[in-house]
C-alpha cells in the first residue's frame, strides 16, 4: 500500500479511499502513515498540494456515496468488457487479492464502467498504474 500511495502520488491522485470487501486480506491500515507516505511523495515530486486519504469504507458504503462529477471505473480482472476511452475526470475502483466475488462484480457493474486491464491477473498497485497511465496519457 505505501509503494501504491507513493507512486499514485507521482501520477498525480487526489484522492485514495481505501475499501474493504469479501475478500481483504487485512482488516488493519495505518491511515497515518499513509498520509504521511502521501506528503512526502508531494514534497518529493514538488507537487503543491497532497492527496487526501479517506477513512476506509465497505464496498457497499463506497458505491452508495460516489461523487457524480467523476466518470467511474472497474477494474475488473479477465473480463469480457469491450476497450472504452476513459473520460476524465475519473476513478478507478481496484479489487484486492483474489479478485472480486460475483456479488461485488454486479453491485460495481451498477455504478461503474467495467475495464478489463488485460489477459493477466495484476497486483494491486500495478493495476492502479496502469489505470492511472490513462491520465498521463491523455495530458501528453
Amino acid at each position: 500500500m505505501n509503494f501504491l500511495i507513493e507512486k499514485a502520488t507521482e501520477l498525480g491522485v487526489t484522492d485514495f479511499q481505501p475499501i474493504f470487501c469479501e475478500r481483504t486480506n487485512s482488516h488493519r491500515l495505518n491511515i497515518e502513515r499513509l498520509i504521511k507516505n502521501s506528503h512526502e511523495a508531494s514534497q518529493q515530486c514538488e507537487r503543491l498540494d497532497v492527496p487526501k486519504v479517506h477513512a476506509p469504507l465497505g464496498l457497499r458504503e463506497f458505491l452508495n456515496k460516489l461523487p457524480d462529477n467523476v466518470q467511474w471505473y472497474a477494474a475488473l480482472e479477465r473480463s469480457d468488457s469491450d476497450p472504452v476511452a476513459i473520460e476524465f475526470p475519473a476513478g478507478f475502483v481496484i479489487g484486492p487479492e483474489g479478485g472480486w466475488s460475483v456479488q461485488e462484480q454486479g453491485m460495481l457493474k451498477k455504478c461503474a464502467r467495467p475495464i478489463s486491464l488485460g489477459k493477466n491477473i495484476l497486483r494491486a498497485e500495478t493495476a492502479a498504474i496502469v489505470c492511472l497511465s490513462a491520465g498521463i496519457f491523455k495530458k501528453i
